[in-house]
């Protein structure tokens, strides 16, 4: 795969600090390169992520588990599943630092352990209602699980990302959980308001909760009197259809369509393999969850090479012709070929005969003066 010296990797990072309101061409939400960052109050949980998430040993629970594998060998921490059973084994208790404190359930003091980052930056499309903003909530280095409170979505819809092992999301007027993981992805409707359970690093690490909104999204533990059922679409299988028949708006002779035959439009592919030159007729929003991936957008006269690395978002903007684009080893990398969350339908559509679905790019390299094709959206955002 490629490889580039560290100094024009540098170059890369400066360039592409957020400073406009509205990128025309292509805008990257790094996790070194946001505009302001606010100290974040949390408070401790205790979690068994096995039982939440299912995504342990063929979806058993801790209590199946450590029938067989003990926790003092297998789920405490320094040992290989720590932080998957905190409550099952009682990890929680045993630890000062993992015990939950009477006083955070009252306490509103900031914590060292968490902070809110923003850019100045947002995007729109043609028929985007509104600007779409990226907010992150990052955990430094924490010993324990944390509730980041009540993630409201007053304005418009949101994907939701996150870095985590899991991250739990429960719909405050309903009581349902819904999770995700580093190679996963969640789409929740405007008006959804969900708490966050944020799981901690089994390495010690950071980890963050990434919110793409079409509109502001906040954190507000007051937000619950505005708050609506929340409608969720979770991981690929859910999210790659995206039922609207968008329109066509011009022509194009080499067009793209995803893998996995989507019947209306094409929204999502995880993971995405290389590449070539192409456009794309509603914009895209790529998402690196593991490794590093490629693209070589224009600046002006010069070609740099720019790379997202996990946790990092890439937006470029309908009919910006670049390419090829191309993966690292063992990359994950998501791509959204509808950026705005907000045009996401929810509804059962019954697409007409002999309905063609509008692609999700073009391979045409866009001649002086031509239009780039186009897929327009109906009325949408409900």
């Amino acid at each position: 795969m490629f490889r580039y010296g560290s100094t024009l990797m540098m170059l890369i990072s400066m360039a592409n600090y957020c400073t406009a309101d509205s990128p025309d061409t292509y805008v990257y939400f790094r996790m070194n390169n946001f505009d302001s960052q606010t100290p974040l109050s949390t408070q401790p949980v205790c979690m068994d992520k096995c039982d939440l998430s299912g995504l342990c040993s063929n979806g058993q629970t801790c209590a199946q588990l450590t029938k067989k594998y003990s926790c003092d060998k297998y789920y405490q921490e320094g040992q290989s599943y720590a932080g998957w059973c905190d409550q099952t084994c009682g990890v929680c208790t045993q630890q000062p630092e993992l015990a939950i404190p009477e006083a955070a359930v009252t306490s509103a003091a900031p914590s060292v352990e968490a902070r809110r980052v923003s850019w100045n930056m947002s995007y729109q499309l043609f028929d985007s209602p509104r600007p779409v903003n990226v907010v992150r909530y990052d955990v430094l280095k924490s010993s324990r699980d944390l509730n980041l409170g009540t993630l409201s979505l007053p304005e418009g819809a949101a994907y939701i990302f996150t870095t985590s092992p899991l991250l739990v999301m429960r719909d405050v007027v309903t009581n349902k959980k819904y999770t995700i993981y580093s190679e996963s992805v969640a789409w929740a409707a405007k008006g959804s308001c969900l708490e966050l359970d944020l799981g901690r690093s089994t390495t010690a690490g950071n980890v963050s909760v990434i919110v793409v909104s079409s509109g502001e999204a906040s954190l507000d533990t007051k937000a619950a009197g505005t708050c609506k059922a929340a409608v969720m679409k979770v991981g690929s299988e859910e999210l790659h259809n995206n039922p609207v028949d968008y329109t066509v708006n011009g022509s194009c002779s080499d067009t793209l369509a995803g893998p996995g035959g989507a019947d209306d439009y094409d929204d999502l592919d995880a993971p995405i393999g290389p590449l070539r030159a192409h456009y794309h007729t509603r914009g895209a929003l790529y998402y690196t969850s593991a490794g590093s991936s490629f693209y070589n957008d224009a600046d002006g006269d010069s070609i740099y090479p720019h790379s997202i690395q996990a946790g990092e978002l890439r937006f470029v903007q309908v009919g910006v012709y670049y390419g090829p684009e191309t993966m690292w080893d063992s990359a994950y990398v998501m791509s959204f070929h509808e950026p705005d969350p907000s045009a996401r339908s929810t509804l059962n559509v019954t697409t007409p005969a002999g309905f063609n679905p509008c692609s999700f790019a073009c391979c045409d390299k866009i001649a002086v003066g031509a239009s780039p094709m186009t897929c327009v959206a109906p009325k949408y955002d409900a």
